[in-house]
């Protein structure tokens, strides 16, 4: 009988190598479970933020939704910008040495239930700190923007599986381009639905 949480043979094992691969695959379910636990939590942008929300669905923590909510979000980032030039300008690894324990880590957002919580003052997770950029070219509007973006992830050593993933980006500079006229407000975020007044 296999463990169907251990990594196939064509998993990379090495945590910078897991993230790099995840975010080279945000489209393919596969290998996505693959580098990923089912019950992953993804934080998207935001913690809770009802207005981005109503701009940008996918913003928001996915607590426990697993490799899901990462595909569902790049599919719903990919059907409002088209999306070029991703680099990664720093990839890097090692233990969390400000959060393990301090009074801090209660404050950064996860309730004290959070899985990633418990796995990590276990020992068994490296965090993994991504720093890099991109283009997007809105689909409604034409406009373009080069973005900078960073991801934390929480990778378990002993399963070779993210079991948390942090995205942030340049979200005033990402929504500017889906702004449908000059000032604030008024959006046009996917081709097939009106305006979105926020």
């Amino acid at each position: 009988m296999t463990d169907s949480t251990a990594p196939s043979s064509s998993t990379p094992t090495d945590p910078c190598l897991i993230v790099s691969h995840l975010l080279q695959n945000t489209s393919d379910l596969t290998i996505l479970s693959s580098l990923c636990t089912p019950d992953c939590t993804f934080v998207s942008i935001t913690y809770t933020n009802p207005p981005l929300t109503k701009i940008l669905p996918f913003a928001g923590r996915h607590v426990a939704e697993g490799p899901r909510a990462i595909l569902d979000t790049f599919a719903t980032v990919d059907a409002i910008w088209v999306r070029s030039e991703f680099t990664i300008d720093t990839l890097f690894a090692g233990p969390n040495h400000v959060a393990a324990g301090s009074a801090i880590f209660g404050h950064s957002g996860f309730p004290e239930t959070e899985p990633t919580t418990t796995v990590q003052r276990q020992g068994k997770v490296v965090d993994v700190g991504v720093f890099g950029s991109f283009t997007l070219k809105a689909r409604t509007t034409g406009k373009v923007l080069r973005s900078p973006y960073c991801v934390w992830c929480k990778v378990d050593t002993e399963k070779g599986r993210v079991v948390y993933m942090q995205y942030m980006e340049d979200t005033l500079g990402t929504t500017s381009v889906l702004k449908s006229a000059e000032g604030y407000g008024k959006f046009k975020v996917f081709p097939e639905e009106g305006e979105i007044d926020v």
